[in-house]
């Protein structure tokens, strides 16, 4: 129980710190790209950034969910 824990908390912490540095890079890259770009530049930036995001969720559809629920379903036919 007791390494459970240990380990448990060994995990989290780098979870939490390993979120903490993504965004304390996302923060400076950010900012580079405004001084790169300049503001009008980054809005083009961050609008084709939000099209490709959800051109990504649309173009999946749920596909991981059916591959995981219609392949076991295929191989067992077979």
């Amino acid at each position: 129980m007791e390494n459970e824990l240990k380990r448990l908390i060994k995990n989290s912490t780098i979870n939490i710190s390993g979120n903490a540095f993504s965004k304390i890079c996302r923060y400076f890259i950010a900012f580079l790209v405004i001084k790169v770009l300049g503001v009008n530049g980054y809005g083009h930036f961050a609008l084709a950034m939000s099209i490709i995001t959800i051109g990504t969720i649309f173009s999946s559809l749920g596909m991981h969910y059916g591959v995981s629920r219609f392949i076991p379903i295929y191989l067992g036919k077979q």
